[in-house]
């Protein structure tokens, strides 16, 4: 398990008083979110302060997943309490709170559409364009 927050400090293996520390000095603004990653698509992400409350996600692996609190803003404690549940992997944070997928502003089809095959995609495209104009040029010498 790691640590990160906003001001790019890093912590591996946090304890669950590190990871409250780290909350309660998030003072509000861009920068002012933590995440506590199992992995690159497993964690547990909250941003906000203390004053203003916070919104909490979660990742368990992919964009299908990735949810987010719903309703108010969270307080410090309920936030802090999430946080060590997904520390400890007590599962009492999946029902602690209401959750809601996290909708995303791109096309779900565009989310599953893998890069490489884009690339491959394009590259047919271009080689098809270059052929095109092969023949062309051959048919306008003859």
């Amino acid at each position: 398990m790691e640590l990160q927050t906003g001001d790019g400090t890093g912590t591996a293996q946090p304890t669950a008083v590190q990871i409250a520390d780290a909350l309660a000095r998030l003072a509000g603004g861009q920068d002012s979110f933590l995440i506590l990653s199992r992995g690159e698509d497993e964690f547990m992400q909250a941003i906000g302060c203390a004053r203003d409350g916070f919104d909490v996600e979660y990742r368990d692996g992919s964009q299908e997943t990735h949810f987010q609190t719903s309703g108010p803003t969270l307080s410090l404690e309920t936030t802090a309490q999430l946080l060590r549940h997904y520390l400890a992997d007590d599962a009492r944070w999946r029902t602690q709170v209401s959750w809601q997928r996290r909708v995303t502003t791109s096309h779900p089809r565009l989310q599953r559409f893998h890069p490489g095959l884009l690339m491959a995609l394009i590259g047919a495209c271009f080689v098809a364009a270059v052929a095109w104009a092969v023949v062309i040029e051959i048919s306008a010498a003859r």
